[in-house]
């Protein structure tokens, strides 16, 4: 049987809303209002979802989440950078993304991302384009 991996997002501490989470639920962390990195923020989180024995990923600052030893990062679709593929990950370190069409898809391989988030968009534009291409394949389909 396999395990469903769940994901959280979180702008800010919230006990409450960790608590309601199971341990199957990996908390990311972004904060994208605020240009300053919340450090003791980030800590505070990393050692609460530690002691709830819950993996905690930091968005979009994989340089930081290796520094303060959490569980992974999460690269966002708008982030093309590939500077990370130089940095030393622990063994059980791992990298998720997010995509919305094919373009960064492509952007999430090159960055050698565990996992990566596709969006409804993209899930369906694929789907479809296989469904055209089976049907293609079964006789002349004009449009």
């Amino acid at each position: 049987m396999h395990k469903i991996t769940k994901y959280y997002f979180i702008n800010k501490f919230d006990s409450n809303v960790i608590d309601k989470q199971d341990k199957q639920t990996i908390i990311i962390y972004r904060d994208y209002s605020s240009k300053i990195t919340k450090v003791s923020v980030i800590n505070k989180l990393k050692e609460y979802c530690k002691k709830k024995s819950i993996k905690f990923y930091l968005s979009n600052d994989i340089k930081l989440a290796i520094k303060l030893n959490l569980d992974g990062a999460y690269i966002p679709s708008f982030n093309n950078c590939l500077k990370h593929l130089a940095y030393c990950l622990k063994k059980n370190f791992k990298i998720i993304g997010s995509a919305h069409n094919l373009k960064e898809i492509r952007v999430k391989e090159s960055q050698k991302v565990d996992k990566i988030f596709l969006f409804r968009s993209i899930i369906l534009a694929l789907y479809w384009s296989r469904i055209m291409s089976l049907l293609q394949q079964i006789g002349d389909l004009s449009l």
